[in-house]
C-alpha cells in the first residue's frame, strides 16, 4: 500500500513503524443522519433542472446563493451555495467567501454555483443550536466543515493509519490499523496512541521520553 507519510516510534526492546496511507474505501461524510445534505452538480449533471425541482422560483434561489446569502424556504431549510474550482481534482469554497474570489482562471476552471450545503430545521435540532443565539452563525460553520469535509472525499485524500511493530532485531512482531479519517493530524494522533498504549502492554519503555513539567 502506499504510503503518505511514515514515522518511528522508539522504545527499550524495539521500535514502532507508523504509516498514513490512502483510505480506498472512505465512509461518505454523510453516512450519518445528522450530516447536512450536499448536492453536486458534477460534469454531466444539469444544475438548472436540479435548481426546479428543488426551489419553486429556481432563478431566486441562484442568485442568492451565487451571492453567498444563504437561501430559505419555506420549511424552514438553509440553503448554502458553492463554488467549484475544476482543475486536476476539485476545490470547494462557499460562494462568494476570499477563497472562492481568489480560485485562478475563473474564466474557465471556475463554476460559480456548483450545488449547495442544504441544513435542515431537523439538523438544526439534533445539533442542539436551534431556536438558540447564534444560530445562523453555527449553522454557517458547519456548512463549512460539511464542504470541506466532502472536498476531501471527492478528492481521494481521506486517510487511515497502520502501525507495524518489530524488535531489536527487526522482526516483525504484530500491527494494528484504522481508516476513515478526513483529517491526517487526527490520524497521527490516534496512530501514536495506539502505538503508545501496545507497547504499554507489551512492556516496552519509550525511549528518550519528553521530561515531565514540574
Amino acid at each position: 500500500m502506499y504510503e503518505l507519510e511514515t514515522y518511528t516510534n522508539h522504545y527499550d526492546q524495539g521500535y514502532a513503524k507508523i504509516a498514513i496511507v490512502p483510505d480506498e474505501d472512505p465512509p461518505r461524510p454523510d453516512d450519518c443522519d445528522c450530516e447536512p445534505e450536499f448536492f453536486h452538480a458534477e460534469r454531466g449533471c444539469d444544475l438548472r433542472r436540479k435548481l426546479t425541482e428543488e426551489f419553486p422560483d429556481s432563478g431566486k434561489a441562484y442568485v442568492t446563493m451565487a451571492s453567498g446569502e444563504m437561501h430559505k424556504s419555506k420549511e424552514g431549510d438553509w440553503y448554502y451555495g458553492f463554488t467549484e474550482y475544476r482543475h486536476s481534482g476539485s476545490a470547494f469554497a462557499l460562494c462568494a467567501t476570499s477563497r472562492a474570489r481568489n480560485f485562478p482562471d475563473q474564466r474557465w476552471d471556475v463554476v460559480e454555483l456548483a450545488g449547495w450545503i442544504k441544513i435542515t430545521r431537523q439538523n438544526r435540532i439534533d445539533w442542539g443550536i436551534h431556536g438558540k443565539r447564534g444560530v445562523a452563525e453555527k449553522a454557517l460553520a458547519n456548512a463549512k466543515s460539511c464542504l470541506q469535509q466532502w472536498e476531501t472525499y471527492v478528492n481521494g485524500w481521506v486517510v487511515g493509519w497502520t502501525v507495524t511493530f518489530f524488535d531489536k532485531e527487526d522482526r516483525e512482531l504484530d500491527s494494528d490499523s484504522c481508516y476513515g479519517y478526513y483529517e491526517r493530524e487526527d490520524a497521527l494522533a490516534d496512530a501514536n496512541a495506539a502505538a503508545d498504549d501496545r507497547a504499554d502492554r507489551l512492556g516496552w519503555k519509550e525511549e528518550n521520553p519528553l521530561p515531565c513539567a514540574a
